[in-house]
């Protein structure tokens, strides 16, 4: 048995507009010990910025799981769920404050799925109907329950899961992660790290659309994840998906034998990408590209400015230091 502190994720993901939005509001962020799915609200203002908010105050936390990271050891199950739980508890303030500076802001909200190391295991936290699924010896699991009117509906027996997919108010979400809702805390779960697992973490843009017998299809016909993602995306699109689609495909790899061509640099996708990549143009000269350094002056002035991402320039300088991908 390959011992657990060799296994790691080998990821690929994927996060478009879609044929239908004129903006992105979802937000991923993929890393060795931490997956992050975040869907801004849609038709909520402010719902990029909300989804952007709460992926970059996740991701440290693989830092923190990381053998390398500052901890120097990963997290047990306890740490882990607590280290969740206050980085939700944080997004959720900095949501209110972002609206009360703002509120314009009112009522942006997103959904979370997330799915974190924790020593031998895994955590997954969950608000919303972003879903997380397990591939699991060729069987494929729905790791998390929809908080949505629907879902109800399907629990209560009043309809079935068939019906509910072209339901009129299936996207009516009943629990999110905003500046409304005072219930934040997540759904959490556990599951022991095996070699082989494959993972899914995906917008209601991807799995809202498509079956879990299209989604195990693609999963166990498409090695690459990247390429399974893709495909995942593509299949909704094509099935006639209104909606961002973002999809995190993530097998448990054993790190000594992993191939050259497995991903385990960190990046983030959707609204986040592109919230640090804007920062990224505004600080660095095309001709030297180094970095502008940014005086406590300027960084509070800039942070009064209507609309923007909370802490934005600290949050880059993190990320940079940590060798996160903030480039297409």
């Amino acid at each position: 048995m390959v011992g657990n502190s060799r296994l790691v994720f080998n990821y690929g993901a994927v996060s478009i507009t879609g044929n239908v939005r004129t903006s992105n509001q979802d937000s991923a962020y993929v890393g060795p010990n931490l997956l992050v799915v975040a869907d801004g609200m849609g038709g909520h203002a402010g719902g990029d910025i909300a989804s952007t908010i709460t992926v970059t105050t996740l991701s440290p936390l693989d830092t923190l799981a990381s053998p390398r990271g500052i901890l120097r050891a990963r997290m047990d199950i306890k740490q882990a769920t607590n280290a969740l739980e206050s980085a939700i508890e944080q997004v959720y303030n900095e949501i209110v404050v972002a609206v009360q500076k703002n509120l314009e802001l009112s009522g942006m909200g997103t959904t979370i799925t997330a799915i974190l190391r924790a020593d031998d295991s895994f955590v997954t936290a969950h608000l919303g109907d972003s879903r997380a699924y397990l591939l699991h010896e060729e069987e494929l699991t729905q790791l998390t329950t929809d908080h949505t009117f629907v879902q109800h509906l399907v629990d209560s027996g009043k309809i079935t899961k068939e019906e509910a997919r072209v339901h009129p108010r299936k996207n009516v979400v009943m629990r999110v992660l905003g500046d409304f809702d005072l219930d934040y805390m997540p759904d959490l779960s556990f599951r022991l790290i095996q070699k082989g697992d494959r993972y899914l973490l995906s917008s209601d843009g991807v799995s809202g659309v498509l079956d879990d017998i299209e989604i195990r299809d693609v999963l166990l016909r498409i090695e690459d994840p990247e390429k399974a993602a893709r495909k995942l995306v593509d299949l909704a699109i094509e099935s006639g998906s209104t909606d961002n689609c973002t999809a995190i495909v993530a097998d448990v790899v054993d790190n000594r034998t992993r191939s050259k061509n497995y991903s385990q640099t960190p990046n983030f996708l959707g609204a986040a990408h592109d919230s640090i990549q804007e920062y990224l143009e505004s600080v660095i000269d095309n001709e030297s590209s180094q970095v502008i350094e940014v005086n406590e002056e300027e960084e509070n002035e800039n942070e009064e400015n209507e609309g923007k991402i909370p802490r934005i320039r600290n949050i880059f300088h993190r990320l940079t230091r940590r060798g996160v991908v903030v480039e297409d």
